[in-house]
């Protein structure tokens, strides 16, 4: 970290903080959130299928392929394969991921499940097509609705609207939803969705030209973990 800092310090030209800033945001990735998904998980055991979905995520494809609603509490199924969406946006193939979260759009969004909440976030940013975005938005905001203000689900909701709102092309708004949530999630009980959204937050400021603000976020992120 120390180097780091030495590095922003000597950093003469903008270009060359502008590189600094693309690293610590691929550095982010690293940090001890483990997954980037957004919800707690109730169990050790989907906890570490959703952490090595970041890890492996071939693995959890794999694990999860015979998996079966028939034979497993509803809890359970919907948790690993929240996980196996997950892989599969590891792995860069949105689509898959959007296809297992698509029961989202089929269900009540004013439910306050944190599993329901987990797929509607994945779902609402894997999201790169505007018929998609234009689809995802309504959703999550109506699902808002529904939650009570400052807790892990209205956050994590709140990120998938500024992520939403980035891909969109409205930063002014997406920084506003995103720094909205960074400041509701100042707290030890939030730590999984405040990075999450100090992530999401530096990307769009360091998108906007703020590689400085975007590199302090980062590393704040890092002194938390």
């Amino acid at each position: 970290m120390q180097a780091i800092r030495l590095l922003i310090a000597s950093a003469s030209v903008q270009r060359g903080i502008a590189t600094l800033g693309a690293l610590l945001i691929c550095m982010l990735a690293g940090v001890s959130v483990a997954r980037a998904g957004c919800m707690p998980v109730p169990t050790q055991e989907l906890r570490s299928l959703a952490e090595l979905a970041d890890r492996n995520p071939a693995a959890v494809v794999a694990a999860t392929e015979r998996d079966n609603a028939n034979v497993m509490t509803a809890s359970r199924f919907g948790w690993r394969q929240a996980a196996r969406a997950e892989a599969y946006d590891t792995l860069s193939r949105p689509a898959d991921a959007r296809r297992i979260a698509q029961r989202m759009t089929e269900r009540d969004t004013a439910s306050r499940s944190a599993l329901d909440v987990e797929l509607l976030t994945g779902y609402a940013m894997d999201g790169f097509r505007v018929e998609e975005i234009a689809h995802a938005v309504p959703m999550v905001e109506a699902a808002r609705q529904h939650q009570v203000r400052r807790s892990a689900a209205d956050a994590c909701l709140q990120i998938a609207l500024g992520d939403l709102q980035r891909i969109e092309g409205t930063p002014e708004r997406a920084v506003a939803s995103l720094t909205e949530a960074y400041r509701a999630t100042l707290q030890a009980r939030l730590k999984q969705q405040h990075t999450l959204a100090t992530e999401k937050l530096a990307r769009v400021i360091d998108w906007a030209g703020d590689h400085l603000q975007a590199v302090s976020l980062i590393e704040e992120v890092i002194a938390w973990d």
